[in-house]
């Protein structure tokens, strides 16, 4: 009866609008952005935004959704609806789209209002529950739970039918294993109460300029159409592409981090992202040591919550249990690693237990104690105090000519400090950040909760230049040109000869 009120009420508000002269019907040309679709869900306690586009300028576009009704104008070819925002529930809602009059152009069935979660990265994002050891028990526990659903985007983008379904053996399957998992254990935390929407968005070997605005096909395909769209988090599992140039990566992540946040248009513009540690894994020929060791790019990101608020980092050295685990680059255990996600995100965003149980020991300050040759770094999430079974081990310190230390001490000094000691001046202090310290399982820093420390790496001053090196520092620009110059010389005499 209420909605059939607001109906009767709207179709009069209908009315009363002008008409436009060149398309009275008001619904031909009107376009509604792909991401929208039946079975999908709406971030709660965020404005409910809809848009899409049209050429009919200046135009009305109407809606309805519940009992609430929305009217936008189109303008430069574009419209956007703006609802208010609502709680959670999973009472199903209808959306109807009407031009300027009685003339529907589109209707969008079972709607939920909850939380949506981005699951962001390379291929251990794009790693399918299909493939998982858990999914046919997976897929069993959840089946008939309406309250889940799932959004897998190809980097195609939104083609050969892509769209929110509503959880099942056959929409699983394609989805990311680690979104999946993760809205299985959210889900029975919070009573299958909060619908959850999980959107996947992963795509191997790509590098993290091809998630920003530019010509990636991935960016312009799939990932520009979702920017605007409120949502609770991001889970971001990348790296591996980027490992080349480590020395890089943690800029660039902050860079993607600002970005993303300034496109929500949330009210809360600092959302929060969660990291997951990439695998301990040699890309390359192992054996030749021609290889790039990801705990580098690991070291670099653990680094970022000292300086990027609401940035969570999702520790993983004490998962490689299995031999079969060492230096692979898709490792099976998303089961596990979706497990500990989960409790982080139920700890922090939902208020279940304490974050100090749940989350890793985190660099949260560090300095010279006494002096360059002592460095006291500090702790935070240590529950009832750092421990570390089996001595403290896992520590890269570098000296003054860029060396490795190997003569210092590590020890806990209170129950969220580490003391670092030597007997030369210290410049720079890395954790976890060797694959082979990991692969040895040398990694033992923890909480009392057992949850490992993450990797992190800070400097506390660069090391000076050797004479070579500020030579290309300061001539590294004419040597390139005399270099391209010689190898243009070399091809035109190449080619004289050619021609001879």
């Amino acid at each position: 009866m209420k909605k059939s009120f607001f109906s009767v009420l709207f179709l009069i508000f209908l009315f009363a609008i002008p008409v436009s002269a060149d398309d009275p019907s008001g619904a031909s040309n009107f376009e509604l952005a792909p991401c929208f679709g039946d079975n999908m869900i709406f971030q709660q306690n965020e404005p409910i935004r809809i848009w899409g586009t049209s050429s009919d300028e200046g135009a009305n576009v109407n809606g309805i959704l519940g009992d609430s009704m929305a009217s936008a104008t189109v303008k430069d070819g574009k419209w956007e609806l703006s609802f208010a925002p609502r709680v959670y529930s999973s009472e199903p809602l209808t959306l109807e789209l009407y031009g300027n009059e009685d003339c529907r152009f589109q209707s969008l069935e079972n709607i939920n209002i909850g939380d949506v979660w981005f699951f962001i990265g390379q291929s251990n994002i794009e790693y399918t529950s299909a493939i998982a050891p858990e999914f046919e028990e997976y897929a069993a526990s959840l089946r008939g739970n309406e309250n889940i659903r799932l959004l897998h985007v190809p980097k195609e983008g939104f083609v050969n039918d892509v769209r929110w379904r509503n959880f099942s053996r056959f929409s699983a399957y394609p989805s990311s294993a680690l979104g999946s998992f993760f809205a299985k254990f959210t889900s029975d935390a919070l009573g299958n109460e909060v619908p959850l929407g999980i959107v996947s968005l992963g795509y191997k070997g790509r590098p993290i300029s091809d998630f920003m605005p530019g010509k990636s096909d991935i960016y312009q395909n799939a990932l520009s159409v979702l920017e605007r769209f409120p949502v609770r988090g991001i889970v971001w599992y990348q790296g591996e592409a980027d490992a080349a140039q480590y020395g890089y990566y943690a800029e660039k992540l902050k860079s993607y981090i600002e970005y993303q946040r300034s496109v929500k248009e949330l009210d809360n513009a600092e959302f929060p992202f969660y990291v997951m540690e990439l695998p301990p894994c040699f890309s390359g020929n192992e054996a030749g040591r021609q290889y790039i060791d990801f705990g580098a790019v690991r070291a670099e990101t653990g680094s970022l919550p000292l300086s990027v608020n609401n940035m969570y980092i999702c520790p993983s050295s004490d998962m490689w249990d299995n031999p079969s685990y060492e230096n692979s680059l898709h490792p099976p255990i998303k089961y596990r690693m979706a497990q500990r996600l989960s409790l982080m995100v139920l700890s922090k965003e939902y208020g279940f237990g304490s974050c100090d149980l749940f989350f890793g020991p985190v660099i949260s300050e560090y300095s010279y104690a006494d002096n360059a040759k002592s460095v006291r770094i500090k702790f935070k999430n240590c529950g009832d105090g750092l421990i570390a079974n089996g001595g403290l081990h896992g520590f890269t310190v570098i000296g003054k000519n860029w060396n490795a230390i190997n003569d210092y001490t590590a020890k806990i000094e209170s129950p969220d400090s580490v003391l670092i000691s030597a007997n030369e001046d210290i410049y720079i202090v890395k954790y976890a950040a060797d694959t082979e310290d990991v692969f040895g399982k040398n990694i033992t820093l923890s909480n009392s909760s057992s949850v490992p420390a993450a990797a992190f790496s800070v400097t506390l001053q660069s090391p000076p230049l050797s004479a070579a090196q500020k030579f290309a520092s300061a001539y590294g620009v004419y040597i390139k040109i005399v270099l391209c110059m010689i190898l243009l010389a070399a091809l035109c005499f190449v080619s004289r000869l050619g021609r001879k």
